[in-house]
């Protein structure tokens, strides 16, 4: 998101937010893996698979 945003200004994304449904800990270690860029793209480009543990 940061690279996004600096290369493009027109960048829709402004900020996320997370929904710690699964709790804290674990939606911690799923944006750390995103940030670490540790997720692929999915091959229908609707989404992301993240390769995290999160238990």
């Amino acid at each position: 998101m940061p690279t996004g945003r600096s290369t493009d200004p027109g960048c829709g994304i402004h900020g996320v937010h997370l929904y710690p449904l699964g709790g804290l800990k674990k939606s911690a270690r799923w944006a750390q893996a995103v940030t670490e860029g540790r997720f692929e793209m999915r091959k229908d480009g609707k989404g992301f698979e993240v390769d995290a543990v999160l238990d």
